[in-house]
């Protein structure tokens, strides 16, 4: 896990999608709810067998509420999967180590190593009891209902057509007057040498 400053990592609310890879919405797609606890890990308490067996095809899809247009929904690959568990019980957790960096700032207070192990102990491993007792997580942070992934499905649609933008001019000599920077659209780098 890395870092990401917290002064360039955005700020907002945010609910963690772990989707079966390729599903055709969100909603089929959903298999967990999961907590990004840095920019490139998320943690997902109590994770169904798709999730952390062997083989799993899965991606976090990190989704900033409220939704809107400007605030990308994010889809990040997992390059490694870590279930926790005791003995040969099912996992109490799993931790997707991600193929890259949210943009976002992670969901999840501080707090010492010594009271969540406490708290977590006392509550048996259960990981969203043992958040919402310490206060570093809030309880609807470990839900997502269909409505807003459904809500968050069409927007993400649409956040990934592909922008249009024309320039026109009433000349050829008017179109490339300020050639080779054509702001805001492209701006040609001069090369020091030639090809």
């Amino acid at each position: 896990m890395s870092l990401v400053c917290s002064v360039t990592a955005l700020a907002t609310d945010l609910r963690v999608s772990i989707q079966s890879h390729g599903a055709s919405d969100l909603t089929t797609g959903h298999r967990a709810v999961g907590l990004l606890m840095d920019s490139d890990a998320v943690l997902v308490p109590a994770p169904p067998p798709e999730v952390w067996t062997a083989g799993s095809d899965v991606q976090a899809v990190i989704i900033p509420f409220p939704t809107r247009l400007e605030t990308p929904i994010e889809r990040l690959g997992p390059r490694k999967i870590v279930p926790m568990r005791v003995g040969a019980d099912a996992p109490l957790a799993a931790i997707l180590t991600l193929g890259g960096h949210s943009r976002y700032r992670a969901q999840v207070g501080h707090v010492p190593p010594e009271r969540l192990r406490a708290a977590l102990l006392a509550a048996g491993g259960d990981i969203r009891t043992a958040f919402v007792e310490l206060r570093i997580a809030r309880p609807e942070q470990f839900e997502l209902p269909v409505g807003m992934l459904s809500e968050a499905g069409v927007l993400e649609r649409r956040q990934r057509e592909p922008r249009h933008q024309e320039l026109t001019a009433p000349t050829l000599d008017e179109l490339f007057s300020g050639w080779p920077c054509l702001w805001p659209l492209i701006c040609l780098c001069v090369p020091d040498e030639p090809y």
